[in-house]
């Protein structure tokens, strides 16, 4: 959703999922503290998808428990801030 934005805006399309976070606090969709959680969840996605560490189910549970609703947070900050400026998110 990220990078889509990134592309609609006229930013460019990320080269990595890694840069999207910076680039949607350049944009002022997130703050500072957003971002590094958004860098975070980049982070942990790449573990879980590329299996960099064996995924101990555990931690990806209790991640996903506590973080769960920042997250949802994040998402649906992005989504409003694309719908108030007529973007498709």
């Amino acid at each position: 959703m990220g990078a889509h934005l990134a592309s609609e805006t006229g930013e460019g399309v990320p080269s990595s999922y890694s840069e999207v976070p910076g680039l949607l606090q350049r944009l002022g969709v997130l703050s500072d503290e957003e971002s590094a959680l958004f860098r975070r969840i980049v982070g942990f996605r790449n573990v879980i998808v590329h299996q960099y560490t064996g995924a101990d189910l555990e931690v990806v549970r209790r991640i996903l428990e506590g973080d769960y609703r920042n997250i949802l947070h994040l998402a649906l900050k992005i989504i409003k801030w694309a719908e108030e400026r007529g973007l498709d998110p």
